[in-house]
C-alpha cells in the first residue's frame, strides 16, 4: 500500500461527513449572540472556534462582550466564562446589575452613597442575577487560563468562553521585549483550547485609534494593532466603532462562514450596556 493513502477520505466518505454536519446545524452547534441585528446580519458562532472583537480604549469593547455574554445566558441558557483581565469582579457585577435593571445607573453604584433600602433592594437583586452571572476568572497567565478551562468547562457543553482582553494575556518565561512571540503563541494555544473544549472562544483585541480619524471610511482589518496572529486564527473578527455617542456601529471584516456586514447596536452610557433599538 503507498505510503500517505490511508489518510485520503474518498467521495461517500466525505459525503457522509457533509450530511451529518447538516444535521448539526442547530442550536447545539451554532451559538447566537441574542443580538437579533447581529445574527441576523453575520449568523452565529460556531462551535470549536476563536472569534475576535475589537475596539480602541472607551470604545464599548467590555460593554458589548458583557451585555452578550447576559443576552446568551438568558435567552439560550448558555453558560458564560467570563475571563475579565482588565476589571475586577466587583465591578463587572455593577454592570450586570444595570443590564439587568434598566432602572440602575453605573455612576450611582460605583460613586454613590446607598441607602438602607437600596441596600436591600441589590442584596436581593443579587440573588436574582446569580442565575444570570458568568463564572468570572482574574489570572492573567494563558497556561492557568487553559488549566481552568479544562477543569471547569465540559467538552462540547453549551458554554461560551469570553477572554476580555487578549494583549494582557502572559505566559512565564516570554519578556517584554518578545510580545510578537508570545501573542503569537498565546493565538495558537486559544485556537487548539476552542477546538479541543468544542466551544466558540470570544477574544477582545485592541483597534488603532487613528480609525477616529476616517471620516466615511469603516476600519479594515489592517486597522488591528499587533494583533494579527489573533485574526489570522478567527473564524470571525468585529470591529466596533461609534461615530453617535449612544451608537455602536460594528463592523464585520472576517466571517469564514458567513457574509460581511454592517450592524449597529444601542449604547446606553449612564448604564455602560448595549442592546437592541427599540
Amino acid at each position: 500500500m503507498e505510503t500517505g493513502v490511508e489518510n485520503l477520505i474518498d467521495q461517500e466518505a466525505s459525503r457522509i461527513l457533509w450530511l451529518k454536519s447538516l444535521e448539526q446545524r442547530d442550536r447545539k452547534h451554532y451559538f447566537r449572540s441574542g443580538f437579533k441585528a447581529q445574527d441576523q446580519a453575520i449568523g452565529a458562532f460556531e462551535r470549536g472556534t476563536v472569534n475576535s472583537v475589537g475596539g480602541f480604549t472607551g470604545i464599548g469593547k467590555t460593554s458589548y462582550l458583557f451585555s452578550m455574554g447576559y443576552q446568551m445566558t438568558r435567552q439560550y441558557g448558555t453558560k458564560v466564562y467570563y475571563f475579565n483581565l482588565e476589571m475586577p469582579v466587583a465591578s463587572m457585577w455593577n454592570r450586570l446589575a444595570c443590564i439587568h435593571n434598566p432602572e440602575l445607573k453605573l455612576m450611582e453604584l460605583r460613586d454613590r452613597e446607598l441607602t438602607p433600602e437600596r441596600v436591600d433592594y441589590l442584596i436581593e437583586l443579587s440573588n436574582e442575577l446569580v442565575n444570570f452571572s458568568p463564572v468570572f476568572c482574574e489570572n492573567p497567565d494563558i497556561k492557568e487560563l487553559i488549566k481552568t478551562a479544562h477543569a471547569k468547562i465540559e467538552r462540547g457543553s453549551d458554554s461560551v468562553l469570553i477572554v476580555d482582553y487578549f494583549a494582557l494575556l502572559s505566559m512565564r518565561g516570554f519578556g517584554s521585549t518578545e510580545r510578537f512571540s508570545l501573542q503569537a503563541e498565546c493565538a495558537k494555544l486559544l485556537k487548539h483550547l476552542a477546538s479541543y473544549l468544542n466551544i466558540p472562544i470570544i477574544v477582545a483585541i485592541q483597534l488603532n485609534p487613528s480609525v477616529e480619524q476616517k471620516k466615511d471610511e469603516g476600519p479594515t482589518l489592517a486597522d488591528f494593532r499587533g494583533d494579527k496572529e489573533v485574526i489570522h486564527h478567527s473564524n470571525i473578527v468585529l470591529a466596533l466603532t461609534r461615530k453617535n455617542r449612544d451608537e455602536l456601529d460594528i463592523y464585520c471584516l472576517k466571517n469564514r462562514n458567513g457574509p460581511l456586514a454592517t450592524f449597529s447596536l444601542e449604547f446606553v452610557e449612564k448604564r455602560s450596556t448595549v442592546q437592541e433599538f427599540d
